[in-house]
């Protein structure tokens, strides 16, 4: 297997750099491939990792043109179900894998490698999860964290590692916001309605959000300063002032008066002296 090209899934964390220097010590040629998805918080990948390695580091944007809509008409319709929330995992793996794949097939790579740990993901990483994604894929995969003996949910093996081999790593955080519970409604409700684009996924998870059916209306009303600025750079916004929150409003059929007067409502519900009459009024449409 020396000398194989081997293109290796890096999502900047403990367990793709660990996969990597498995790989390069077994005397693979390796090269990285990071893919930004939609519901994934963009990493800062320029660390010194990739350079120390010396390894070349190639980056696919989803959050736009045909791979955004790919990943979204997949998250429509998943094949494997989802988890707790609306986050279909085995489908997301499958997905990953297959761009990786063409990537890989077009470079002439002879397999990709993914730093999944069995176990550590109770829906893709469990069970006969990752016979059905190498199935779905056909295509070769190597697991160096496999091929280590590495399982479970406690990283004490990869933290021991990372020692040895004296190289730096983030702290684990963020995730895939398509697993919290508490963004189930407003994602389904958003995914249902179509209303997931590129150009407005930075707004689908700050502020409160309200979507009032029989209007086709979407509102987003900021929770503090940070959100009021993220908001207010997106057109029919209603500024912020002095104890007053932004806020977005968005409808393909409702007339600007109709929205303007809704949205005016909201800021005057959620400004520093609440308007409890006008919550309530909202209430059934928060989301």
């Amino acid at each position: 297997m020396n000398q194989k090209k081997i293109l290796s899934l890096y999502s900047g964390g403990l367990d793709s750099r660990l996969s990597i220097k498995w790989l390069k010590e077994k005397g693979y040629l390796v090269t990285a491939i990071h893919l930004n998805l939609p519901f994934i918080s963009q990493k800062d990948l320029q660390d010194d990792f990739i350079e120390k390695e010396n390894i070349e580091l190639v980056v696919i944007n989803c959050r736009e043109g045909e791979c955004f809509d790919k990943y979204i008409s997949m998250l429509k319709k998943p094949s494997y179900g989802t988890g707790t929330s609306i986050n279909p995992c085995i489908d997301c793996k499958i997905y990953m894998y297959t761009l990786a794949k063409e990537y890989a097939q077009k470079n002439g790579f002879d397999a990709i490698a993914v730093g999944e740990v069995p176990g550590q993901r109770p829906m893709s990483q469990s069970g006969n999860s990752p016979a059905i994604i190498a199935k779905d894929v056909d295509f070769p995969i190597v697991r160096p964290m496999v091929e280590l003996n590495i399982t479970g949910r406690s990283r004490k093996t990869q933290m021991q590692m990372a020692e040895k081999y004296q190289f730096n790593y983030p702290t684990p955080g963020g995730g895939c916001l398509l697993c919290e519970k508490g963004l189930k409604k407003r994602y389904q409700l958003l995914l249902d309605k179509n209303l997931f684009k590129p150009e407005l996924m930075p707004l689908t998870n700050i502020g409160r959000h309200f979507y009032i059916d029989d209007k086709e209306a979407w509102y987003i009303v900021s929770r503090n300063q940070e959100e009021s600025i993220k908001i207010e750079k997106y057109t029919n916004v209603i500024q912020s002032d002095i104890g007053k929150p932004a806020v977005w409003y968005h409808s393909e059929f409702l007339d600007k008066d109709s929205l303007v007067t809704d949205a005016k409502k909201l800021q005057s519900a959620y400004s520093k002296v609440k308007n409890i009459e006008i919550i309530e009024e909202f209430k059934q449409f928060k989301l």
